[in-house]
């Protein structure tokens, strides 16, 4: 069988060329962070709603971008999946 580095430099790139403008903001907010981020720096930073960061955040999950930890009750950790 043949084994997969998920984390290439490559596909980082074909990965952040499907992502639309505001998602492309939320990898460099987590990238800024070195990589993860509770949710509520991210809607400070970004000067999104909390629902829309909360959408962003699940759509780049669900495409397995990122990782979603939770950390306290409703507080979210964010960690980026891919490297840049």
């Amino acid at each position: 069988y043949f084994r997969r580095n998920y984390s290439t430099e490559g596909e980082s790139k074909a990965v952040k060329s499907v992502l639309n403008k505001n998602e492309k903001l939320i990898v460099d907010l987590l990238n800024k962070h070195g990589g993860s981020a509770i949710q509520k720096v991210l809607v400070r930073e970004s000067d999104f709603s909390k629902a829309k960061v909360s959408r962003l955040v699940k759509s780049l999950q669900e495409r397995n971008v990122v990782e979603v930890e939770p950390v306290s009750g409703r507080e979210n950790r964010i960690i980026l999946k891919i490297e840049n």
